[in-house]
C-alpha cells in the first residue's frame, strides 16, 4: 500500500552541491515516521525539498496521489504539506495570534482559520493565555508550541517537524514528544526529523536512517532502536 507521502529517487542540493542522492521514503497516513542521522546527513534538506524550499534535480514527491515535485513552496502548502522549521522561525515582534494567522494563508485554510485557531488554543492552553504576547518573548517550549500551531493552521495532511526538541530543557522535551504522540493519535500524519534518536524511534511506527544523503536503514522504530549498529553509532552503546 502506498503512503500519503511518497518520495522516490530524490536528488537535491544547493547549486553544484548535491546533498541527497536518491532518497526513497514512504509515510503512511496517520503515522509518525522519523528520519534520524548525524548533523550534515541531509535531514533538513530532505524536509526542505519536500516543502518546495529546495528544488529537486531528480526523483519525485507525491502527496495523496498528487505529484508536487519542484512546485513552489506556497503551492506545496496548498496541497497539504506544512513544515515546522528547525529553530521555529517565528516572527518575534508579532503576537502569538498573528503568527498563527500567518499559517492559514491558502484559501481552504483561511476559510476555517477561526475554528482551527480555537482548536489550537484548546490543544495549547498556554498559547491561549499568551495570544496577545509577542512571540519572541515566549519561552522555548512555548515558541515551539506556537510554531507547531502555525503549521497546523494550514490544515496539513502531513506535518513535518524539523528538530522540535532543539534547545529545550529535558522536561520540556518530554512534554514535546508527548504532544507529538497526541497529535498522531488525533489522526495527523507526522514526518519527524530529530537528533534525539532514542525518543524519536520510541515514538515512531516507521523510521529511516539518513547518512551522507542516502537512506541506509529502514524499519519500525523498535527494530531500529534494537539494532546494534545504530546503538553504537547514535546512542553511545558499545
Amino acid at each position: 500500500m502506498s503512503g500519503i507521502l511518497e518520495v522516490t529517487g530524490l536528488h537535491s542540493g544547493y547549486g553544484d552541491l548535491e546533498v541527497l542522492h536518491g532518497v526513497d521514503l514512504s509515510v503512511e497516513k496517520g503515522a509518525i515516521v522519523s528520519v534520524v542521522g548525524a548533523n550534515g546527513a541531509g535531514k533538513s534538506t530532505l524536509l526542505g525539498t519536500i516543502a518546495g524550499v529546495v528544488r529537486p534535480t531528480q526523483g519525485s514527491i507525491v502527496i495523496d496521489g498528487v505529484d508536487i515535485t519542484g512546485i513552489a513552496a506556497h503551492k506545496v502548502v496548498g496541497h497539504g504539506v506544512a513544515l515546522v522549521p528547525e529553530g521555529r522561525k517565528l516572527f518575534p515582534f508579532l503576537s502569538v495570534e498573528d503568527n498563527l494567522r500567518l499559517g492559514a494563508f491558502h484559501k481552504a485554510a483561511r476559510s476555517r482559520s477561526k475554528a482551527t485557531r480555537d482548536e489550537i488554543y484548546d490543544l495549547f492552553p498556554r498559547l491561549a493565555e499568551r495570544r496577545t504576547q509577542m512571540a519572541g518573548s515566549l519561552s522555548g517550549g512555548e515558541q515551539q508550541m506556537c510554531a507547531i500551531g502555525r503549521g497546523m493552521m494550514a490544515l496539513p495532511k502531513v506535518l513535518m517537524l524539523d528538530e522540535p526538541s532543539l534547545g529545550l530543557a529535558p522536561i520540556v522535551v518530554e512534554q514535546m514528544f508527548g504532544l507529538i504522540s497526541n497529535l498522531a493519535s488525533s489522526g495527523l500524519t507526522i514526518l519527524l526529523v530529530e537528533q534525539n534518536v532514542a525518543d524519536a524511534l520510541e515514538l515512531s511506527s516507521r523510521a529511516s536512517v539518513l547518512e551522507q544523503g542516502q537512506i541506509t536503514m529502514t524499519g519500525s522504530g523498535p527494530e531500529l532502536l534494537a539494532d546494534p549498529g545504530l546503538q553504537s553509532a547514535y546512542l553511545g552503546i558499545a
